[in-house]
């Protein structure tokens, strides 16, 4: 039976040998199906095939086929060869397809093209071999059209693979190995649950398109190596998409987003980065783990079950659902809805932070929020009746420069809140509260949020300062030095305005309060305007007064 296995084996091998034949091209330009003119046995030969190609066949483009520049192989039919090599071919030749839009190529061997020639093929190239340790070697041609690697086998990139126009490469089957060489692509699509894998190596991947799903796969049957990996989105609102709840997230090493405009957006279920970075407005879906996620513009964290090490948002966060941060830096406004285990949080001068009441915010390091009399923080619940909890189990937690609103501290810690102002609805703090001030506006027309506008004595020297809620504001004779000078309101980052008394009592020169509808002002004392003014602003005005007594002069 042994000797038998093996002399079967002999006669297939020997088969296979005999169906896989030589095919080189002869005589200049010509169709890829003209076989009895342009395909010979030999290099340079006279005896020609009876048939064009098939998948057996190997097809050789050399130092033979060509006499002159200019000269053009055009597929003219659905081409199929195994093994396809552009190797010595002289006079820069070129690879076209005819006027039938719907020609394709599919080469089951491997691929080599050469860097003097034009491979200017419109049609879609199929990779179907059966095989594993095929290779593809591009010498910086560039794909037109689509491409699928299509079949059981194994393709190894020996040099940099180039896909230009609005196409797609799709792993439908077998194994893709970019051995550790450049690959840029349109899109990228592997949403199919064939057993099939990707290993990027020290590879750089470049995705093109503006597309939503420029990288979209299925974690079905899909083994993906990102190893020490770049992949680099380079348009505007391109995305990273994962197919639904089919099958796992990936594993990747860094990721950039690097368009500076436009939104883009990652879900990737259940997935791992090493690195992910956007550079204008991103969004996180799909409980990731994340070592490093660096928003330059917006950016928001969609889904629950998020652990990741440092986070930094450079502008507006959102973070939604329950995770699990090392570290998170925000340097805009910010929202944070579910309960949340933050080891360092990092809130910046001058923004407004608001999490959602009922939930809590589990402090395992540091809280650091220090504003300034110029740009203090806001600290607020999303309700205006209901709390909103910050928790540490032990040691201190110390703010500075801040107005807390609806804000609960609890867990055994110690809360300290100075130069805060006390909105209401705070427990657990111990707050002292700025020294009350009265401001007066200097300099005629401005905005509310000036801080030059701003000064202690009538008509006196900037202070640097803009009011909050325990301040009196006086607009007097020294306010406006001419008509038609107006006050804008134009709040803080949440487009909020404060004061206690507001008083125009003195004001000359008929000045005018303006604003948008979209400010709001609150006052927590008492309003005195006069006859002289234009008030004309156009948002919500809340009395805010926690203490009976307040009147309104209208």
């Amino acid at each position: 039976m042994k000797s038998l296995f093996v002399t079967f084996a002999i006669v297939l091998l020997a088969s296979a040998t005999t169906f896989a034949a030589g095919y080189y091209w002869v005589g200049g330009s010509g169709n890829w199906a003209d076989y009895a003119s342009h395909w010979a046995t030999t290099s340079g030969g006279a005896t020609f095939h009876t048939q064009a190609p098939t998948q057996n066949d190997h097809v050789y483009f050399d130092a033979n086929s060509f006499t002159a520049a200019g000269q053009k192989v055009t597929i003219n039919v659905n081409a199929v060869c195994a093994d396809m090599s552009w190797t010595g071919a002289l006079y820069s030749p070129e690879l076209i397809r005819d006027a039938t839009t719907t020609r394709t190529l599919s080469i089951h061997g491997s691929l080599t093209l050469i860097t003097a020639m034009n491979f200017n093929f419109l049609g879609v190239v199929y990779f179907e071999s059966i095989a594993s340790g095929k290779t593809i070697t591009s010498a910086e041609q560039s794909f037109k059209h689509n491409v699928h690697f299509n079949n059981v086998g194994g393709w190894k990139l020996l040099d940099g693979f180039l896909q230009t126009g609005n196409y797609t490469v799709y792993l439908v089957k077998g194994t893709l190995d970019l051995n550790d060489m450049p690959f840029t692509v349109n899109i990228f699509n592997s949403n199919y649950t064939n057993v099939r894998m990707m290993k990027l190596g020290d590879s750089i991947v470049t995705i093109t398109s503006t597309s939503s799903s420029a990288f979209y796969f299925r974690g079905e049957n899909l083994t993906f190596q990102c190893d020490s990996s770049l992949v680099r989105f380079t348009s505007a609102n391109a995305g990273l998409n994962h197919y639904g709840p089919y099958g796992p997230g990936l594993t990747f090493n860094n990721v950039i987003f690097e368009a500076g405009t436009g939104s883009s957006t990652v879900n990737n279920g259940s997935g791992t980065f090493n690195n992910l970075t956007f550079n204008s407005i991103g969004s996180v879906n799909g409980a990731n783990a994340i070592d490093t996620l660096t928003f330059t513009g917006g950016g928001t964290i969609g889904t629950d079950g998020n652990n990741m090490n440092v986070v930094v948002f450079n502008s507006t966060a959102t973070i939604n659902g329950n995770g699990t941060y090392g570290a998170i830096s925000m340097s805009g406004n910010g929202e944070i809805s579910g309960n949340n285990t933050i080891g360092m949080l990092t809130l910046a001068s001058g923004k407004v932070y608001t999490f959602t009441s009922g939930k809590t915010q589990m402090i395992t390091g540091t809280l650091s929020a220090g504003g300034s009399c110029a740009s203090p923080i806001k600290i607020q619940s999303s309700s205006e009746t209901s709390q909103t909890t910050i928790s540490k189990s032990s040691g201190a937690v110390s703010i500075t420069y801040c107005a807390l609103k609806g804000v609960n501290a609890s867990g055994g810690a110690t809360f300290t809140a100075n130069n805060t102002v006390d909105l209401g609805n705070n427990s657990g703090w111990a707050i002292t509260q700025p020294t009350p001030k009265n401001l007066y506006w200097i300099g005629g027309t401005g905005n509310w949020n000036d801080q030059t506008k701003w000064s202690v004595t009538s008509g006196g020297a900037p202070v640097n300062c803009i009011p909050n809620a325990l301040d009196n504001v006086f607009f007097d004779a020294n306010s406006f030095g001419a008509a038609g000078q107006t006050v804008t309101v134009i709040g803080d980052q949440d487009n909020t305005a404060y004061c206690r008394n507001m008083t125009w009592t003195g004001a000359t020169n008929n000045p005018t309060l303006a604003g948008a509808s979209t400010q709001t002002l609150r006052i927590y004392g008492s309003l005195t305007l006069i006859p002289g003014i234009s008030f004309t602003f156009a948002g919500p005005v809340y009395f805010a007064a926690a203490e009976i007594g307040k009147t309104i002069t209208t």
